[in-house]
């Protein structure tokens, strides 16, 4: 993967920031829309010189967010903001995914659903390397950490932070309680 943070690190942070969204409800409950006159598709790539239109979900990525952390110029920006797009949509059909799971979720739903989620990951990251193909290192490093900043995702080390601790640190028990010496 080319990508610092790993497959499963990504994964637990789209879980873990569409977690914390509100679901939408279900299409079914949806009201019916007016049908659109001659707007453009929400795929389609902005004309040059003009930004990317904001993301209506709060979650997703925001292509003008990114690209201007990125330094992209206008033509840089319709460049990735196709690949942003399929991001948001992918992302959007894992938090959909991981919102069929309970408790009650039988395992081979959870198997099926869990195989669903890593072709979903690989089509995301997919579309992340792509869009960061023909940057400069310094312009990929500010579009990969932007991705990872709206993300929610963690960009500190991660680890036991209890495995730094001093020896004169109170030691406990597996319960919780002190260990008696």
């Amino acid at each position: 993967m080319r990508h610092p943070i790993p497959a499963s690190l990504l994964a637990l942070a789209v879980v873990a920031s569409l977690a914390c969204e509100k679901k939408a409800p279900a299409p079914a409950q949806q009201p019916a829309a007016a049908p659109p006159a001659a707007a453009t598709p929400a795929t389609a790539t902005p004309a040059a010189g003009t930004p990317a239109a904001a993301p209506a979900d709060p979650g997703a990525i925001d292509a003008n967010v990114v690209a201007g952390r990125a330094g992209l110029d206008a033509a840089g920006l319709a460049r990735v903001a196709p690949h942003i797009a399929g991001m948001n949509a992918e992302r959007a059909l894992m938090h959909a995914l991981t919102g069929a799971v309970g408790p009650t979720t039988p395992d081979s739903a959870k198997n099926r659903i869990h195989k669903e989620l890593s072709a979903h990951l690989a089509a995301f990251d997919k579309h992340w390397t792509e869009a960061t193909a023909g940057m400069s290192k310094t312009q990929g490093d500010a579009f990969d950490a932007a991705i990872r900043e709206q993300m929610g995702a963690r960009t500190g080390p991660v680890g036991n932070p209890h495995g730094k601790l001093s020896p004169a640190h109170p030691k406990l028990n597996p319960q919780g309680g002190p260990v008696k010496k």
